[in-house]
């Protein structure tokens, strides 16, 4: 949401946008850079942040960013990464501090009981869900409490990180494409 302004319009505002701290699991080690963060953290929303701190080294099981995340519309999942070579990769998204949530259609607006899609979903004799507690990240994990975890956050949003497109540049040099799947 942007900082209030004094007698702007409150249609001025886009409430619908919140950041969230995500982590992205699975990312292969040789992606674990600023520059792909860049490009999940794009391919999700507007990246805010990106937590790059010495963790003894660098990452470890995860890439954590920042971004807004339009709360209207569905959690995202998982993000493809195709390397270079055509391999794909499927990464896990995790929400940090993820509020309550409709495991059928993946918007906070509701929860699973009132789930205007609920009759179809139980119709359909399909007994699985597509959301889940498993998109909410451990707070205080293992992975926190090795090093100093916030030491290295980059504040991304209204400034100018990069030149040109990431996206572009990573093809360009053989790297890696971002495609990501609800």
């Amino acid at each position: 949401m942007p900082p209030f302004v004094k007698d702007q319009d409150l249609d001025a505002y886009a409430f619908n946008l919140t950041p969230f701290w995500l982590r992205i699991f699975n990312i292969p080690f040789e992606y674990m850079d600023r520059q792909v963060a860049m490009d999940v953290g794009k391919a999700i929303g507007e990246v805010v942040d990106i937590d790059w701190g010495d963790r003894d080294g660098g990452w470890t099981e995860y890439i954590r960013i920042r971004v807004m995340i339009d709360v209207f519309k569905p959690f995202r999942r998982v993000v493809h990464l195709v390397g270079s070579d055509g391999t794909e990769t499927v990464c896990v998204i995790k929400y940090e501090r993820l509020p309550a949530f409709c495991y059928i259609c993946g918007l906070i607006s509701h929860s699973t009981k009132k789930c205007h899609r609920k009759e179809e979903h139980i119709k359909s004799n399909d007994i699985s869900f597509q959301y889940g507690s498993w998109l909410r990240a451990q707070i205080g994990g293992p992975n926190q409490n090795r090093g100093n975890w916030r030491n290295g956050i980059k504040v991304i949003i209204g400034k100018k990180e990069m030149d040109g497109d990431p996206t572009e540049r990573n093809r360009e040099m053989g790297r890696v494409e971002v495609v990501v799947l609800h």
